[in-house]
């Protein structure tokens, strides 16, 4: 007979001030002090889930991108892809 089992864990982790998600290069991620800045530096897509795209989210919400692990960026990197991401949203609106 099999059955299955549900295991919760607690961890705590320290994360960089800039990084990017481990299982998805392509999502940046600033820490401010009660929220964050997320930038999806994506193409430009008819798909609403793979849409580039800048959000402040709340720090709530923070453990659900760190999840599988981060990998710490610079401030200059972080940037970039911040500012790609809002050129290619700008070229949208025009």
């Amino acid at each position: 007979m099999k059955i299955t089992i549900t295991e919760n864990t607690t961890r705590e982790i320290e994360i960089p001030p800039y990084f990017k998600r481990a299982d998805r290069p392509d999502s940046y991620i600033m820490v401010l002090e009660n929220s964050f800045l997320l930038v999806e530096a994506r193409p430009l897509s008819n798909d609403a889930f793979t849409f580039p795209k800048i959000e402040v989210m709340d720090n709530f919400l923070l453990h659900v991108y760190c999840e599988n692990g981060v990998t710490p960026i610079s401030e200059a990197e972080f940037k970039n892809a911040y500012i790609r991401t809002s050129l290619t949203l700008e070229r949208l609106l025009n």
